[in-house]
Parts: structure tokens; C-alpha cells; sequence
């Protein structure tokens, strides 16, 4: 888990899916009693059905195709029971969904859509943001007194509940009992190890806390319990369905297959395989209580995985198979047309989507160190006007995407008279957070290096959100850099920020493709910036700069005009906009940045000079293809000129591909790439695998006026290209790849971390 950055984290719950009986206020445990209503036949004399669903992950919309057939042979179903997946599908039934409705859900259901809490990265705030320029591997892991602390769960669960909610026509009712057709989920208190029989409260939170996966999924807080998966001690719970007053059974067992031995290869596996046993044992317990008039039906999903959620819809027509096995005990409990059309008619929903609504208010319910303003902030959804649920879901994955809670969620409810959407927010315990990253870069058969990250964040240290950031890298680059973060204002538009950063890093002179001298370029610097966030959109940060640039050097005959130590004395000005959508394979959106440094004589600087630089990126999708088009330039303005050791430097993957990093040093510059890439393969939670080209070209006249032999006076125009096969793994992406930009200029390139 250690290994996997934020957006890749939940990689590991698809690992631990198939081990366990998947899917997603009350605190009975045991049979309950059945309710009078439910226990009431009425002038009917016919058997009260249950049916029971099962547990079983992405093999669980096999239920829908039971269901399916139950329909075609218009056979009743009085009361509803389900675990995990089961209690999905029940509940989805239970509120008055046709399966015709649950089919067409079933098909827009993916494993990006139920694994990714974070909003789309355009949707993130810009602080977050800044943190893809650094090539972290690891998610922020919380720092307490007692050591590092791990999350709950590898997901938090808010992408799910949005997925859920989209499957049932009523979220909040007082009694399960009051639904369409009576239901009960089935969940398990993970302080004490007993089933909890979910019968009323919010209908999602109860789908939820039934499907849990332990480790995958935070557990799930109900009336003083942590709830998760309830396959782990009710897998099928005959018993509830029976105690609602049930006279016949229909039991729908997915199974758990275990794993052959030779598949049992790690420890995730070993704990796989034991909840797998423990698992069917309580399954095998549930099956000997069926009785003569009970029917069981048992589809063949075979190898199926329980993760495989992508592919959903494959199921249905094997729960279609498995209950035509079984037609003519079905059809034994089939009612006559009219009397079933008139059941299911009182069986749907009785009134519109009661989410969709117009609210008075708008509430933040447990944020205590958050200021409940910075969470409004998060929101596109107002008071006042209709309520959109695609639109409030994003809301809670954007507040979610602040990275300052374990859970939000949200319900709609009648206030002294007032309609009130209450946003609930679980806080994380922590304050302090590390994480950590890794760089990689080699020239095959040349020159490597590599670098090591570490970031240390203490959050919300005031009203306003301060924040205390400080970094550290260690390899070929030696960075000591602190930043405390202040916003001015509880919605954080603008703020201060001083900082102090201490700098080491290589500065090499080329000439054409030979190196001939290296520098060590050691910058200590105080800054005070003051700027403006434009909310997701981006920020502009104003700053003055003090402190000291030293170089030394290591070889070489050539000598940097300014050697020794320099004062640096400047102001500076920085614009960034960022709607890029992906951090590592952007398929859409677009970044601008713009900048501007001058290095005042005045305030005492020893070399003073003015320098600009702009850039600018576009990525355009369609199907398995995209298009990336960037464009950068910087010059000077004024009539001095900019130091050797402050110029522009070209050189490196995809920024002159095949000449060396820093190879082309120079005043002025003009750079533009042209990039393609088409997708190889889908790789679940990660961005997947590519092959990539790249055409690049740029008009600069370099520092050390020599350029392919020649002496030139004018700006030269050099192009340079790339083949590479990229993929978004684990430790970041990892890119295969060829450059050239000359006979004596070709590189073959293994890079891993940002580009």
C-alpha cells in the first residue's frame, strides 16, 4: 500500500475483490421479528416469497437476470434480503426499479466509476494540483504521536455512494419496511464481529456498509458502529428473509470460489483465501437451513472475477440461465397477469426522486479545524435552485479531493419547515502528513540520475486553512525548501506565503553535443509572495527575493562569466492556469503559465536583468487517440543581457529529445511539440499504456555561440523528435523511449516520474 500514489491507491481494492463477496440505521442483530404489515396476507391465500441475494462482487449482476426471469414468469416477490452485491441489487428492486431500469445501470457501471473518490483533476483545487509537479509515488499517510498512520480503507467510498444513489429511486425513508417491497442489508460490526440486520435510515449508507470490503473500503459509521462487508458472517441470510415473515425462499448463491493452491502466491492472497473459507462455511451454514419449498438457484459464473466490474452486463444472462433451471418450481408460484400487473404497480415508486429538489439551506455537518466556508467553497450546488445530483456528487468528490477528510456524504431533509441538504464530513484525525516520491532518469549507456522526494504538510492550523509545507530532495538535485501557506480570508482567495529555500543542483556547458565544464549552482534564498487563487482554475503569485547564488567548479576549461557568489536581489511574477485533465496522460483540457523575474540593482543585486517566459499546453482525445500541442518562449527585455546561469535550457525527454538535459543554454528561445499517442491497453484505476511519438523544434541561439561546428550569430532552428512506449504504474509513469535530434545527438531514454 505504501508503494501506490493518491490517484493510483485504490489499485489495491481490485487486489483484495475477488477474496471477498463484494458489492456495497439500524443495530438489530439475529432473525428480527417480522413486521405486522409484512406478516398480513391479506384475502389472498397465496405464500409470502423472499427472496435472498447473495454477495459475490462483479458477479453479483447476475441477480439482475434472476430477477429478470421472476418477472417474465410473473412470479411475487414479497420481501427482500441481500449482502454485499446482493444487497445492491435488492435495494435497487426494493425501491421500485424495473429491471429493465437496473440493466441500463448495470452497463454504466465501471471500475473508474466506483473507485475514483477524487473529482476529475480539473475539478481539484489548484494547491493540490501544484503537488503533480513533483513525482510522488505515495498517497499523504498521517503523522501522530504514535508514528505514521495508514487510511481505513484503500478508498474512501465516495464514488461509490454517487454510483449507489443512481440505483434506487428513494434514499432516505424512516423503515426499509416502507419501501416498495420490504428489504433488510446485511453488514458486520467490525468491533465485535456480529451481524447487523440494516431495516431503516439512509438507504445508500446501509447499501454501503453492506458491500465494505475490510481494507479495500473504509468501514462504514452506523449508531456507534464501524460496519463492513456483511458476507463475512451472512453471506446468504435465509434466516433474516424468513424471520420477515417469508413462507418460501428463493436463494440466489453466487459462490465464492476459493483459489487453488498454486494460485495462493503472497500474503494478500492467504488473507484472500481465508476470508474466502470463512465465507463459504457460513454459506454452507445458510444452505442447510432451506426447506423443501425453498428454492435454490446457484448460476455458473465459472472464472468470472468478482472484480471484474467493467464487464458487468456478462453476468446477466448466466443469472438468466440459472433461473430456467429452475422455471418449473417458479412457475409453481406464478400469479395470473392482472394480479401480478396490480402487485408491481403498488410495488413502484410513489413518488418522484425526492434528491431532486429545491433547497432552503445549505449545512456543513462535523467539520470542527475546517472552516465550513472552505467546504462551501467546493460546491457548485446553491440554495435556492433545483438540486442536480451528477452536479452535487462531483461537489462531494471535489470536497472530498481536498484531501482534509476520510468520508463525505450528504442527505435532504424537512427542518422546521425548510427543505435542508446537510453535508456530512468525517475530518481526518491527522493535522501532519508526509509523502513520498521518486525520479529517474537514464540515458542508456551514458548518463543517468536519480532523485528522491519527501514532503512534509501540517494543515489547517488556523480558521482560514493555513497550511506548513516543507520539501526535501536528495540525489543529483539537493533541495531544503519551507513555505508557510496563509489565506486572507475564510474562502481563501488570496494569501501570503514566505518562504526559504536552499538549492543545489548541476549546471553543465556544452558545446554542440561535448560537455566542457560542470558547475555546482547553489542558491539560498528568502521569498514573500502574496497572490490569488482563482478557485480550481489557478493561482498568481507576486514576490520579492533575497539571499545568495554561489558556483563552483568541478571540470572543465570553460569558465561561467559570473563564477563565485552573487547577490540575488529581484522581484518576481508567476501565473499559472491549470484545467488539464490528467496529470500524467493528459486526454483533455489546458495549462497556461506565464512568468516574469527582475533582478534589481537597487535593492543590491550584483547582476541586474529582466527575463519573461510563457508556456502553453493543449490535449485533444478522441477514442484510443490524442493530440498534445505545447508552445513555450522567453527572452529578456531591456538592454541587459541574462546571465549565462539564469538562461533558458533546452535538452532532455521531449524537450529537445535526444540531446542531453541543459545541452542548449540561451537568452531567447522558441520551443513547440507536436506529441500523439495512442492507448496499447486499459490498465484498471491507472491511466493505462501508450505508444507515443513526439515532434519538437525550437529557434535559440546558445550561450557558447558554436553551434553543429560552426560559429553563429543568429538564432539557429533545431529539431528533435521520439518514439516511446509510456505506462501509468505504480511507481508513477515510466516511460521506453528513443530520441534524435542529430547524428551525434541520439539517446535512448527509461524516465520515470512527471515529464
Amino acid at each position: 500500500m505504501l508503494l501506490m500514489s493518491s490517484a493510483r491507491v485504490a489499485r489495491l481494492c481490485l487486489a483484495l475483490l475477488p477474496a471477498f463477496p463484494f458489492a456495497a440505521a439500524a443495530q438489530a442483530t439475529g432473525p428480527e421479528r417480522a413486521p405486522a404489515e409484512a406478516a398480513a396476507k391479506g384475502a389472498s391465500s397465496r405464500p409470502r416469497v423472499g427472496l435472498v441475494l447473495s454477495g459475490g462482487g462483479a458477479r453479483g449482476a447476475a441477480h439482475v437476470g434472476v430477477l429478470k426471469v421472476l418477472e417474465e414468469l410473473r412470479v411475487p416477490v414479497d420481501v427482500i434480503v441481500g449482502t454485499s452485491m446482493g444487497s445492491i441489487v435488492g435495494a435497487s428492486y426494493a425501491s421500485g426499479n424495473s429491471v429493465a431500469d437496473m440493466e441500463a445501470d448495470v452497463r454504466s457501471i465501471t471500475v473508474a466509476s466506483l473507485f475514483t473518490d477524487k473529482p476529475p483533476r480539473a475539478d481539484l483545487p489548484m494547491r493540490r494540483k501544484q503537488d503533480d509537479e513533483s513525482p510522488y509515488i505515495v498517497p499523504e499517510l498521517g503523522v501522530t504521536k504514535d508514528g505514521i498512520t495508514l487510511p481505513k480503507g484503500v478508498i474512501s467510498g465516495v464514488s461509490v455512494e454517487a454510483q449507489l444513489r443512481k440505483l434506487v429511486k428513494f434514499a432516505d425513508v424512516h423503515s426499509f419496511d416502507r419501501l416498495p417491497i420490504p428489504f433488510r442489508a446485511i453488514a458486520t460490526d467490525l468491533g465485535t464481529g456480529e451481524m447487523v440486520v440494516l431495516k431503516d435510515g439512509n438507504l445508500v449508507t446501509a447499501m454501503r456498509a453492506s458491500m465494505s470490503v475490510p481494507g479495500g473500503m473504509a468501514p462504514v459509521p452506523i449508531g456507534g458502529r464501524q460496519l463492513v462487508d456483511g458476507g463475512l458472517v451472512r453471506n446468504l441470510p435465509v434466516d433474516i428473509a424468513r424471520s420477515m415473515g417469508a413462507d418460501v425462499i428463493i436463494a440466489v448463491n453466487l459462490g465464492t470460489p476459493l483459489m487453488r493452491p498454486d494460485e495462493v502466491t503472497s500474503v494478500l492472497k492467504v488473507a484472500a483465501q481465508m476470508i474466502n473459507i470463512l465465507t463459504e462455511q457460513n454459506v454452507r451454514q445458510s444452505l442447510s437451513e432451506l426447506k423443501p419449498q425453498d428454492i435454490l438457484i446457484q448460476p455458473e459464473l465459472g472464472s468470472f472475477s468478482a472484480g471484474d466490474f467493467d464487464n458487468l452486463p456478462q453476468t446477466i444472462p448466466i443469472g438468466e440461465a440459472a433461473a430456467r433451471k429452475v422455471a418449473d418450481r417458479l412457475q409453481a408460484l406464478s400469479l395470473p397477469p392482472d394480479q401480478y400487473a396490480a402487485l408491481r404497480r403498488r410495488q413502484g415508486p410513489a413518488s418522484a426522486d425526492a434528491m431532486i429538489s429545491v433547497v432552503d439551506e445549505i449545512r456543513i455537518e462535523g467539520a470542527s479545524r475546517i472552516n465550513p466556508e472552505v467546504v462551501l467553497q467546493s460546491m457548485y450546488t446553491e440554495a435556492g435552485k433545483p438540486i442536480d445530483r451528477e452536479t452535487l456528487d462531483l461537489d462531494l468528490r471535489r470536497i472530498y479531493g481536498r484531501g482534509d477528510f476520510e468520508n463525505v456524504s450528504y442527505r435532504i431533509e424537512e427542518v422546521t419547515g425548510r427543505r435542508v441538504l446537510t453535508i456530512k464530513v468525517i475530518e481526518k484525525p491527522e493535522t501532519h502528513y508526509v509523502r513520498f516520491g521518486l525520479e529517474l532518469e537514464a540515458d542508456l549507456g551514458q548518463r543517468s540520475f536519480f532523485n528522491l522526494y519527501a514532503s512534509h504538510r501540517a494543515k489547517a492550523l488556523n480558521r482560514f486553512g493555513a497550511e506548513w509545507k516543507n520539501d526535501l530532495v536528495l540525489g543529483r538535485t539537493v533541495l531544503l525548501a519551507t513555505e508557510f501557506y496563509q489565506p486572507l480570508s475564510e474562502r481563501q482567495y488570496f494569501f501570503v506565503a514566505p518562504q526559504l529555500r536552499y538549492l543545489n543542483r548541476p549546471l553543465d556547458l556544452y558545446i554542440d553535443d561535448l560537455q566542457v565544464a560542470e558547475y555546482q549552482d547553489q542558491l539560498a534564498v528568502a521569498q514573500f509572495d502574496l497572490g490569488a487563487n482563482f478557485l480550481q482554475y489557478g493561482q498568481a503569485r507576486l514576490g520579492i527575493v533575497g539571499g545568495e547564488r554561489r558556483f563552483s567548479k568541478q571540470a572543465g576549461s570553460i569558465s561561467l562569466p559570473s563564477s563565485g557568489a552573487v547577490n540575488v536581489r529581484s522581484a518576481s511574477f508567476g501565473l499559472k492556469l491549470d484545467q488539464l485533465g490528467g496529470a500524467s496522460f493528459p486526454i483533455s483540457g489546458w495549462t497556461v503559465e506565464a512568468g516574469a523575474y527582475s533582478s534589481l540593482r537597487d535593492f543590491g543585486a550584483d547582476e541586474p536583468y529582466n527575463r519573461w517566459s510563457a508556456a502553453a499546453t493543449a490535449a485533444f482525445t478522441s477514442g484510443r487517440h490524442t493530440l498534445e500541442v505545447s508552445a513555450s518562449a522567453g527572452g529578456k527585455w531591456g538592454p541587459r543581457p541574462i546571465p549565462a546561469y539564469d538562461q533558458f535550457e533546452l535538452g532532455g525527454f521531449l524537450k529537445l529529445s535526444g540531446l542531453a538535459p541543459g545541452q542548449i543554454r540561451t537568452q531567447q528561445v522558441e520551443f513547440a511539440r507536436l506529441g500523439y499517442r495512442t492507448k496499447l491497453a486499459d490498465i484498471p484505476l491507472f491511466e493505462g499504456m501508450y505508444f507515443g511519438a513526439s515532434l519538437e523544434v525550437a529557434r535559440a541561439l546558445p550561450v557558447i555561440p558554436v553551434w553543429e561546428g560552426k560559429l553563429v550569430t543568429e538564432p539557429v532552428i533545431i529539431p528533435a523528435g521520439a518514439l516511446y512506449v509510456g505506462i501509468d504504474s505504480p511507481l508513477g509513469p515510466l516511460y521506453l523511449g528513443f530520441g534524435y535530434a542529430n547524428r551525434e545527438n541520439r539517446a535512448v531514454y527509461l524516465y520515470l516520474g512527471r515529464r
